[in-house]
């Protein structure tokens, strides 16, 4: 018996189909098809490179230009997970097309809500329970990060990793003084 990525196993299981099914259509056609022709590229592209003789200094300056590109770039774009401040996040949720108008609006008066409740707090004249405020911007996030997913991963991403820095703010009433000053 033939293991399973061998290449006689692709070609008999092809084979068998194209036995059983005079015309084969869509991803059946594509899985018979590709082994052949992969192999057909690689030989022409293969064949195409070796035309080019580049020096191998080239190659380093290509990669290092490559890198420094990279490294440039702010931290949102990289995406390398760093924390969100408040500012950043107001930013970036206003920019993202993630979110529609109606639901962007939505967010907006639920976000205003939970802030002036938290004021209240802080203020020594709440209704509710920092823990119960806790709750409601856990709930807030999770529902964000939901309507971000399909369409700014990145955003939902950072989102997720900056949530417990975030809450730390806007629970310490110093760091939330200074940020409605602002």
């Amino acid at each position: 018996m033939l293991p399973r990525g061998a290449p006689a196993y692709r070609l008999l299981v092809c084979g068998l189909v194209l036995a059983a099914r005079a015309h084969l259509h869509g991803p059946e056609r594509l899985a018979c098809d590709l082994p052949f022709r992969s192999a057909m590229m690689t030989g022409l592209a293969f064949d195409k490179l070796a035309e080019f003789r580049v020096a191998r200094h080239y190659f380093t300056a290509l990669a290092a230009l490559a890198l420094a590109l990279v490294l440039g770039l702010p931290a949102a774009a990289r995406g390398d997970g760093s924390a969100l401040d408040v500012a950043t996040l107001r930013v970036r949720l206003k920019d993202t097309h993630a979110i529609g108008p109606v639901a962007k609006l939505r967010l907006k008066s639920e976000i205003g809500d939970l802030v002036s409740d938290l004021a209240a707090f802080h203020a020594g004249r709440g209704s509710e329970t920092l823990e119960e405020l806790h709750v409601r911007y856990r709930d807030l996030v999770l529902r964000v990060v939901a309507l971000l997913q399909q369409d700014d991963a990145s955003l939902a991403h950072d989102l997720t990793v900056s949530t417990d820095d975030l809450w730390t703010t806007l629970a310490d009433p110093r760091q939330f003084a200074s940020l409605t000053k602002g």
